[in-house]
């Protein structure tokens, strides 16, 4: 089933992204963009059993993660959001994203500004999340997307 309720929400195929974001390592096809969104709906299906998720984390999901919010798909940013949302949970994770070196909540930030609603709404629940750490609140701050959150918030309701 792989979330196709939600995902199919997500009507354009690629993501408006600002141009600071569009710097890629790698570049793929839609093909193989295709099977990363299939793994990725897999690994957020297997991911709601917590023992399972646990041993992802243990396996450095987070750092994969990071590369996949790089996508040109929005399924594919849409499904590793889910499961960034669902490992934010672990301790281990905030910590790995509240690294300086780590570049997760300035990519979260730049996303928070695409059109999307559903996109708009797991950034959110990562960024909830996260703000129970006192390092992520540091870096989620140094972003200054609180007027973009506040935008958000007040188009959902």
């Amino acid at each position: 089933a792989l979330h196709r309720k939600k995902v199919d929400i997500l009507k354009e195929d690629e993501v408006n992204l600002p141009a600071a974001f569009s710097f890629r390592q790698y570049s793929f096809s839609k093909k193989q963009e295709r099977v990363i969104f299939v793994c990725l709906g897999i690994l957020v299906n297997l991911a709601s059993d917590f023992v399972v998720l646990e041993k992802m984390m243990k396996k450095s999901l987070v750092s994969l993660l990071r590369s996949c919010l790089q996508q040109k798909s929005k399924q594919s940013v849409y499904m590793t959001l889910c499961l960034l949302r669902k490992s934010t949970i672990f301790d281990e994770t905030a910590n790995e994203l509240s690294n300086e070196r780590c570049d997760a909540i300035p990519k979260l930030a730049l996303l928070m500004q695409t059109s999307c609603n559903t996109t708009q709404q797991e950034i959110v629940a990562i960024l909830f999340n996260l703000s129970f750490h006192p390092e992520c609140i540091k870096m989620i701050s140094k972003q200054e997307i609180h007027s973009t959150l506040v935008k958000s918030l007040e188009n959902r309701s």
